[in-house]
């Protein structure tokens, strides 16, 4: 009889050893979508970007690609280079380096400042859901109205889309294909 009573005790002792791991593992697990990586911006980060459209000086077809190459406290510095016919773009690729506070999206951060917040959605990527801002900035120029739509993953800072327009002169589009930021993926 004392066999049988040391043979459930240690069973017993097992069964819960077992589910007192399991109770730990489980609660203790990180989130679904979160990750080991550090936050962006991180160094090395990098985003790369269709570029897609038409104006005044013909088609535009091309790449954008925004690499982090410098991280500091406050800032962080990006390293844009582009492929395609989309440098005759001045603005969208007039600089090589970009230094930018750390709390700024990615790009066209005077634009969200300036813009209105227009709608707020939620992205659904495998189980994980992405909150992203959508901005819009409308504005009276020269050739007629010139408007501009981001819409940015609140999280991460980062553009996902964005749509500008100037008059019937110029439509363009900026699409986020591919990321190293495992948020985003």
């Amino acid at each position: 009889m004392t066999r049988k009573k040391d043979r459930l005790v240690r069973n017993m002792a097992a069964i819960f050893t077992v589910s007192l791991a399991f109770i730990i593992a489980t609660t203790t697990a990180p989130a679904l979508g979160d990750t080991e990586e550090p936050r962006f911006p991180f160094k090395g980060a990098k985003m790369v970007y269709n570029v897609e459209g038409t104006s005044t000086l013909g088609y535009l077809l091309g790449t954008l690609t925004y690499t982090v190459e410098e991280v500091a406290e406050s800032s962080y510095t990006v390293k844009i280079s582009s492929e395609g016919n989309i440098d005759k773009l001045p603005n969208l690729v007039n600089q090589e380096v970009r230094e930018l506070d750390n709390s700024s999206p990615l790009f066209f951060s005077g634009l969200i400042k300036d813009s209105n917040h227009v709608d707020e959605r939620v992205l659904e990527i495998g189980e994980r859901q992405i909150k992203v801002n959508k901005y819009h900035l409308e504005t009276e120029k020269e050739f007629g109205r010139e408007k501009i739509t981001t819409s940015v993953a609140e999280e991460v800072k980062i553009p996902l889309i964005v749509k500008y327009s100037y008059g019937d002169r110029f439509q363009l589009t900026i699409e986020l294909d591919k990321t190293n930021v495992k948020y985003l993926q």
